[in-house]
């Protein structure tokens, strides 16, 4: 480790193998890089001290992933530099090294630590930093609203999850291989189910939710789906569909005039079809 300086910084450069720059930046603990300037005589005449945190801590995991994204396998063999102000030049002595310590480190340490270790966490995260590509096999094209939906998993053929962190994807090593997916889409909206029939002056009137395919498709394929808790209405070009779900009929825990609106939809639907109004 050496270190220069020009007009306004100190930059430090780090080529060492053992202990090398990842583990000192990965380092759950606070962990820093202590650099002597030298004079011409050999002397020490000023030194830093540069915490690895916050924006330099980001150089560094930053550097560290682009060497991985570009194949290096001895990455401790790269340079990172940091500049650091001047006003950041400290004594080359005992004393001065231990009151930047400590000034380095604040009055709790504990509260250091927990700062080091989100900082580890979250530097040069974004929304939607996971990521999966996946190839799944259907026995038939018609399958892809019904997989979409979640009314039913699909085989997957190959996965790969991928995390993007500084602007860089990396794939993610545990997170490949095949099975089964299942799809739990999140609704769009809320609605209310009526139907009326003839011989009841009562409507049914049921909440459901109203669910779409997460992803575009062909209009003959497409379908939307209105669940309710004891059923759900599937919703296509050709018609609509109702299917209860009886694995909630068996465990279902709801109010008692939910029963009575589903049992009363029932029989109205029993009498034939007599729907007025599907959802509004």
């Amino acid at each position: 480790m050496h270190c220069h300086r020009n007009s306004d910084t100190v930059i430090a450069h780090r080529k060492s193998s053992k202990p090398h720059i990842a583990r000192l930046a990965k380092e759950p603990k606070p962990s820093f890089v202590y650099v002597l300037k030298i004079g011409e005589d050999l002397e020490p005449t000023a030194a830093c001290l540069v915490p690895l945190l916050d924006d330099t801590l980001s150089t560094v995991l930053r550097r560290l992933r682009a060497a991985t994204a570009k194949g290096r396998a001895r990455i401790n063999r790269s340079w990172v530099s940091f500049s650091v102000p001047p006003e950041r030049m400290i004594s080359p002595s005992g004393d001065a090294f231990r009151a930047a310590l400590i000034e380095a480190c604040g009055p709790d340490p504990e509260a250091a630590i927990r700062r080091k270790a989100e900082q580890l966490k979250s530097l040069g995260f974004e929304a939607n930093a996971l990521q999966a590509e996946t190839t799944f096999v259907l026995e038939d094209e018609n399958e892809i609203a019904d997989v979409l939906l979640g009314l039913k998993p699909a085989q997957i053929e190959k996965f790969q999850g991928f995390e993007t962190r500084f602007g860089i994807k990396l794939p993610l090593p545990d997170a490949s291989g095949s099975g089964l997916m299942h799809i739990q889409p999140d609704p769009v909206d809320q609605c209310q189910v009526v139907v009326r029939g003839a011989a009841f002056a009562i409507p049914a009137s049921i909440p459901a939710v109203i669910i779409v395919p997460p992803a575009r498709l062909d209009r003959s394929k497409i379908k939307y789906l209105i669940r309710a808790a004891l059923f759900y209405i599937e919703v296509t070009s050709r018609g609509v569909q109702l299917n209860t779900r009886p694995e909630s009929l068996k465990s279902a825990k709801l109010p008692l005039a939910d029963w009575i609106n589903f049992f009363r939809m029932m029989t109205i639907f029993s009498g034939g079809p007599r729907l007025s109004t599907l959802c509004r």
